[in-house]
């Protein structure tokens, strides 16, 4: 490499900027070496960090151009992944918090859960409808925080991901009947059709009185039997045990989930983590 050269590509452009705006003066981008005494004068060395062509200046400093693109490269996407988790509205409050990294896996039945989400994201995307099922028959289990946790990991992936309790789907269901509703039902079925990831949290906590059984049977078959057809997987949890899924759901409808889920079922049954 030559010794005492004036520019190392955009390293000397990028200091004659930060001069000019120092001295409050318009930069001129085309100017060479010879066009300013204020120029420092680098010397052509091997960047310590990745090996390529940088320059030094007399204080010592490297500018590496093929670092600064990293760092510029790695802050684009950064900025990316802030910007989905706060479409997603994962990025503030309690929901900030669930994480992969902060659930809580000393009890051996949540580290069978996290493992089995972790290996589940390993392989997506799927087109199989591999889908996930975590319940347990007490609260506090950690259900929830793992679903939030998989939500969040997939939408910094860029992956889209529609988080639903089904108490509230079906409360945004029945006000789409009334007149002047600002969504219909067909628009609410659509997206949880059609989204990468439906989370389906707390499935049998809802309320269905028994002349509304049957509408919600179907509600969900279609929801699901979309799915299933497409191999969109879905995540669930739930209070319920699997075994109780035909009576909650309808044969259909939980054929259907057991085929998709397969083997990816925990039962995560245990203390409440919230009052520990």
């Amino acid at each position: 490499m030559t010794e005492d050269v004036y520019s190392v590509g955009e390293a000397i452009l990028a200091e004659k900027r930060r001069l000019h705006r120092a001295t409050d003066q318009k930069p001129n981008i085309n100017a060479g070496p010879d066009d300013s005494k204020r120029l420092p004068r680098l010397t052509a060395v091997e960047c310590p960090n990745c090996g390529a062509e940088a320059g030094r200046d007399g204080l010592g400093r490297i500018y590496c151009l093929e670092c600064r693109h990293r760092k510029v490269h790695a802050e684009f996407l950064e900025a990316i992944v802030r910007k989905r988790l706060s479409r997603a509205g994962l990025d503030v409050g309690p929901l900030a918090r669930l994480t992969l990294g902060s659930f809580d896996r000393t009890d051996a039945r949540h580290w069978r859960a996290f493992d089995t989400i972790v290996t589940w994201l390993e392989g997506w995307p799927y087109s199989d409808g591999a889908s996930v099922l975590l319940w347990s028959s007490s609260y506090g289990a950690g259900k929830t925080h793992l679903a939030r946790a998989t939500q969040r990991a997939l939408v910094e992936r860029g992956a889209t991901v529609c988080f639903m309790q089904v108490a509230d789907l079906l409360e945004v269901i029945r006000a789409s009947y009334e007149d002047g509703a600002e969504q219909s039902e067909h628009a609410i079925l659509w997206k949880a059709q059609r989204v990468d990831l439906l989370i389906l949290d707390d499935l049998g906590k809802e309320y269905v009185a028994d002349r509304s059984r049957q509408w919600f049977h179907n509600l969900i078959f279609r929801i699901v039997d979309r799915r299933y057809r497409e191999g969109a997987p879905t995540f669930v949890t739930s209070n319920v045990a699997p075994t109780e899924f035909e009576a909650l759901l309808g044969g259909a409808t939980a054929s259907r989930l057991a085929e998709m889920v397969g083997e990816r079922q925990v039962d995560m049954t245990g203390a409440d983590w919230r009052l520990r």
